[in-house]
């Protein structure tokens, strides 16, 4: 999970450049998408759920599971510096499930397309109202909690 945080986080640095703010955009729609649908086991999709999600959602169809949510609700006013990843074993009616989360803290490159809204190129504005009209995902300042990436798994009983 980490490492896939990672890459992605490398991609999205690398898109977003002052005078292209639709290919940020639409390469984060592109990993966003790529992620959901889970890695490939011998040709089969695992049963894994993964998604990004955040207390102030862009897009509302990130909405993450009522446990990723009460994490954020329980950390958003915790100094993001000192949020790690988390991983717990839950039980839950359908068997045990492994879950993780990783937070994702607002750094400088994010600032542009998340950061307040007077800041932005105003085609970025733009192109953000169209794509997200119910935005919510701006607003942030750097070291804040901008959201986490979560994921969640079935454990096989042995």
């Amino acid at each position: 999970m980490v490492d896939t945080h990672h890459s992605y986080r490398a991609r999205m640095v690398r898109s977003v450049a002052p005078s292209a703010p639709d290919e940020a955009l639409t390469a984060c729609s592109i990993e966003e998408s790529t992620l959901a649908r889970g890695p490939m086991t011998n040709g089969h999709r695992r049963q894994r759920r993964v998604g990004y999600t955040s207390s102030r959602l862009r897009n509302p169809a990130n909405v993450g599971p009522p446990w990723v949510q009460e994490w954020l609700t329980e950390h958003q006013d915790a100094p993001a510096e000192s949020l790690k990843q988390a991983s717990f074993v839950a039980d839950t009616p359908g068997g045990k499930v492994a879950r993780a989360v990783v937070p994702m803290v607002m750094e400088a490159s994010c600032i542009r397309c998340h950061g307040d809204r007077r800041d932005m190129p105003p085609e970025l504005a733009r192109t953000l109202q169209e794509r997200y009209p119910a935005d919510a995902g701006f607003g942030y300042q750097l070291g804040e909690l901008r959201g986490v990436m979560w994921s969640e798994v079935p454990v096989a009983e042995r």
